[in-house]
């Protein structure tokens, strides 16, 4: 996926948030998250998530993100957005 980024390939990134809210379409995060980096050196790509209210950060969300490549198919990544008090950036490989 970097390389391809970095090659100018057709690409796609979906991101959905999973949460345990009963009110549909109640995000926590503003959609579509900033690209921050690509890493070629280390095949990461970085994503910054900002959230909709400052300081709020529900419990138990995750966000599932689907990247895709044209004809070469997509993959599925779930993670958990549990904010971290420390000031790094969640660092995500996408493979295919």
């Amino acid at each position: 996926m970097v390389s391809a980024i970095n090659n100018q390939y057709p690409y796609y990134f979906n991101f959905m948030e999973i949460n345990q809210s009963l009110i549909p379409d109640d995000d926590s995060y503003n959609q579509p998250p900033e690209l921050i980096n690509i890493d070629s050196l280390n095949g990461t790509i970085t994503f910054r998530w900002y959230p909709i209210k400052d300081g709020i950060f529900p419990s138990n969300l995750k966000m599932l993100i689907s990247g895709g490549l044209r004809y070469f198919g997509s993959t599925n990544l779930t993670i958990d957005m549990k904010p971290s008090t420390k000031k790094y950036y969640i660092y995500i490989y996408i493979g295919f």
